[in-house]
């Protein structure tokens, strides 16, 4: 139920949700870099740096063209990809780590402040 604080209305939530991919971690040229490490092996086009900002409106179809891969290798690709990824994932761990630490941190501020103002 809100509460009041100071003439405004303050609500009381137990669970907040929220994507972490693109809000707290940009994990687009992560998978980049894991796609271009298995790209020699199956034979598609690398990915250069500077194409990341256009890829990312692709859909996947769109994006499986245009690097030369075709639908019947992806369930080949699949395994290896996840492999890497698990092996790698520390990588964007490190950032969500931090940025889930600083969303936490001002929660608790919020928290506090709401404590002072409301009782």
């Amino acid at each position: 139920m809100p509460r009041p604080l100071g003439g405004a209305q303050v609500l009381k939530y137990r669970v907040i949700v929220f994507d972490f991919d693109g809000t707290l971690a940009d994990s687009f040229p992560f998978l980049v870099s894991v796609a271009n490490t298995l790209a020699d092996r199956f034979g598609f086009r690398r990915i250069a740096e500077s194409e990341i900002a256009t890829l990312r409106t692709y859909d996947t179809r769109r994006l499986l063209r245009h690097v030369g891969l075709p639908l019947w290798k992806v369930p080949l690709l699949a395994a290896s990809f996840r492999t890497l990824m698990s092996e790698r994932i520390q990588e964007i761990g490190q950032k969500i780590g931090i940025a889930l630490l600083t969303l936490l941190m001002f929660f608790a501020l919020f928290n506090d402040l709401q404590r002072l103002f409301v009782g």
